[in-house]
């Protein structure tokens, strides 16, 4: 009897356990890859959706004129999520926040929509972002899923005035180990004068940022580049923007580093920096130095195009004279 008594006692605790715990075992098993993203070609569909046929995500597919990335899913494991913002066009992006599975098998999907500075060459068509992703494991179990649109958090920045009296904001304090926020200052203002090198000889470049709009600052050249806008996010991230469309600066497989030796350059010498390189199959070979509080404070590359060298020789940032 006293045997019995332990068991159902034992079994009353996995029980209560696995009732206690299951939806947040399973919230943490549940991932996602973007199939695609973009602007959509026409006005259908015109709302987000679950795809719960093959035909049906084989149409908008060939719809966005990406046929050849039409994707082989199984729909016993894997669900098709739509997502497209009621509010929201051209130029904005959508930005997916958090996916997880709730206790009553909905999945809920929650992204904001962020605009980014984009300066055209030529006029372009007014069309509204869509982001279609594949999440699993989420087969026809969960058969539905919320989308909730979500206010975007500001992207990070110190300052956006050129005033020689700077204040600087605590919105950093909570993101100090996050990557380029300390390193890339890009307060309205600054600017940044190299010496450089290159097959075409040498001399001296100045980049500035001219403006700063929804979050973007926007320089006036940057490295051959006109009207290019850099933004931070609160990962510490760097976006840029320009004619060419928006994307991550650095791609993924680009080498980071923290070296203990200082850096010296025209500019003075820097303690506190930050190092990224090219990954192994890069086509492009270079490298990246920025200093604390300063950003960028050498450049080098190398391609079958020829290579080049920038070296900072003075700055003005956050209304300091360096050197």
């Amino acid at each position: 009897m006293i045997q019995n008594i332990c068991l159902s006692k034992i079994l009353f605790f996995i029980l209560f356990f696995l009732y206690v715990f299951s939806p947040l075992l399973k919230a943490e098993e549940l991932k996602y890859s973007v199939i695609s993203e973009g602007y959509l070609t026409s006005d259908n569909p015109s709302k987000s959706m679950v795809i719960k046929e093959k035909e049906v995500l084989n149409r908008i597919l060939v719809e966005q004129g990406i046929k050849d990335k039409s994707e082989e899913v199984d729909f016993n494991t894997e669900t098709i999520a739509l997502i497209v913002p009621d509010q929201g066009s051209y130029p904005y992006m959508i930005n997916i926040t958090e996916i997880e599975k709730s206790n009553q098998d909905i999945i809920s999907v929650k992204f904001s929509v962020d605009s980014f500075a984009y300066v055209p060459e030529e006029n372009v068509e007014i069309k509204k972002p869509y982001k279609l992703i594949k999440i699993t494991p989420a087969g026809k179990e969960y058969t539905s899923v919320s989308f909730r649109k979500i206010n975007s958090k500001r992207p990070v920045f110190v300052n956006n005035s050129v005033d020689n009296l700077v204040g600087y904001s605590n919105i950093l304090e909570d993101n100090r180990d996050n990557l380029f926020i300390n390193y890339l200052p890009l307060d309205k203002g600054n600017s940044w004068t190299y010496e450089f090198t290159s097959p075409r000889g040498k001399g001296n470049q100045t980049f500035s940022i001219v403006t700063y709009t929804n979050g973007w600052s926007l320089f006036d050249t940057f490295f051959g580049i006109n009207n290019l806008a850099m933004r931070l996010d609160r990962s510490g991230h760097i976006y840029i923007s320009s004619h060419k469309g928006n994307r991550p600066f650095y791609t993924n497989d680009v080498l980071v580093s923290y070296p203990g030796e200082p850096y010296k350059s025209e500019a003075g010498e820097f303690k506190d920096i930050l190092v990224v390189s090219s990954g192994e199959d890069s086509k492009i070979k270079f490298k990246d130095v920025y200093a604390k509080d300063v950003g960028l404070i050498y450049h080098e590359h190398e391609s079958d195009t020829g290579s080049a060298k920038y070296s900072l020789s003075s700055a003005y940032v956050r209304g300091k004279q360096i050197p």
